[in-house]
C-alpha cells in the first residue's frame, strides 16, 4: 500500500498526523501505540475511553519497544512477537510537538487479562469492523489501520525484526 501523505486531524486542541518511520524525526516519544494482529484481525481492548489498540505512556528508563510490549500485555494479556516500529503519531498544539512511537506486531499468545488491567475485555476484529467500534474513529485512524494492515499482511517478518 502506497500512502504519500496521511491526513491531519483535530486532536485534543491541536492537530495530529502520522509519519511513517522513513520520514519521522521523533527521537524521544512520550507514548506508544501498538497495532496487534491476531487470527486475521486487530486485537483491541475495551478500556474506559472505549475500544482501542494497546497504547500508553513510556515509563522512565523504558525503551519504546519495552513500553509497547508492556502496554500490550497490560491491556490485553497478549505477548507479542515480530514487533516493528512503523512510524510516529505526531500531535502539534499549545506551542509544542509531541509524538508517540507506533508499532505493529503479532500476538504470540493471549492470556487472561492481568489482575490490575484497565481493560474490561479484549476482542479480535476484522479491519472492516474496527470503524464501527473504535473510540475515536477519523480519517487518520482509518489510514493508520490500513497502513498497519498492509505492512503486516505484505511482509514475512524475520525473527527479531525491529527496524
Amino acid at each position: 500500500m502506497c500512502i504519500s501523505a496521511f491526513p491531519e486531524v483535530p486532536w485534543n486542541g491541536g492537530l495530529a498526523t502520522f509519519r511513517p518511520r522513513s520520514s519521522s524525526d521523533c527521537r524521544e516519544p512520550w507514548a506508544v501505540v501498538v497495532f496487534v494482529l491476531h487470527q486475521g484481525g486487530f486485537l483491541l481492548s475495551r478500556v474506559p475511553r472505549g475500544w482501542c489498540t494497546p497504547s500508553g505512556h513510556i515509563e522512565p528508563g523504558e525503551t519504546p519497544e519495552e513500553a509497547a510490549m508492556r502496554e500490550t500485555y497490560e491491556e490485553s494479556g497478549a505477548e507479542i512477537e515480530h514487533l516493528k516500529r512503523i512510524g510516529d503519531f505526531v500531535v502539534t498544539g499549545r506551542g509544542r510537538t509531541r509524538c508517540a512511537a507506533v508499532f505493529v506486531g503479532r500476538a504470540r499468545c493471549i492470556a487472561p487479562l492481568p489482575a490490575k488491567s484497565e481493560a474490561a475485555e479484549v476482542g479480535v476484529f476484522a479491519l472492516s469492523e474496527v470503524s464501527a467500534i473504535y473510540w475515536k474513529w477519523d480519517a487518520l485512524m482509518e489510514s493508520m489501520f490500513r497502513y498497519a494492515w498492509s505492512l503486516a499482511a505484505g511482509e514475512p517478518w524475520e525473527e527479531g525484526d525491529n527496524a
